[in-house]
């Protein structure tokens, strides 16, 4: 069926590629791991839909700016807040997501948070990540574009930045992503991407 399906890639432009593992968004994978025939799908599928409507509408500021707003605002700052020792480096960091995106931390909860976190720095270590400023970047970019950012084919420039040559790629990936939040805020927001395809956003 053609509905699911593209509901499934609908969601991936919103939540990101790997929506599916990322621990912020847990009830999707409840979701998608439920045993699947040819008459539950579209079933499947309209759970998903409602799902990703209520987190959206939970995670939607009263004045209607989104996630990529506030990341914008977060690397227009320049990302250099001051950390504590590295054994409070989880902590400080679970502050400046609770800062970033209210709505969407009380939504996502501290304990996925932290383990986004965890990841984050991780993965941004294995990269090269010289300061805590670049490690707090990476975990900033996965929380407002999905776990999976970093080798998202939606977010290709990610994976260019951080392979560059050049003496700081974590800077040259700031730069982009902050030119290219401001383009897509521009352009379009990610609520009003999701799709509307019948009374339950999906389409027979």
């Amino acid at each position: 069926q053609r509905g699911p399906v593209r509901l499934y890639i609908e969601i991936m432009f919103i939540l990101g590629s790997d929506f599916d593992s990322d621990p912020q968004f847990p009830w999707a994978a409840a979701i998608l791991g439920q045993a699947s025939t040819d008459d539950t799908q579209m079933e499947r599928a309209i759970e998903l839909f409602d799902a990703t409507q209520r987190y959206l509408e939970a995670t939607t500021p009263p004045d209607g700016s989104g996630i990529l707003e506030a990341l914008q605002r977060a690397l227009a700052s320049g990302l250099e807040p001051t950390f504590e020792p590295r054994a409070k480096l989880d902590s400080q960091l679970l502050k400046q997501l609770e800062a970033l995106g209210p709505e969407k931390a009380a939504r996502v909860g501290e304990r996925a948070l932290r383990e986004l976190i965890r990841s984050g720095c991780t993965r941004a270590r294995t990269r090269g990540a010289r300061t805590q400023s670049d490690e707090a970047l990476i975990v900033f970019l996965m929380f407002g574009l999905g776990h999976g950012c970093l080798e998202d084919p939606l977010f290709p420039w990610i994976a260019s930045s951080l392979s560059s040559r050049r003496r700081d790629p974590f800077a040259r990936l700031r730069r982009t992503a902050l030119h290219l939040t401001r383009s897509r805020i521009k352009n379009m927001s990610r609520r009003d991407a999701f799709p509307v395809t019948g009374s339950n956003g999906v389409s027979e």
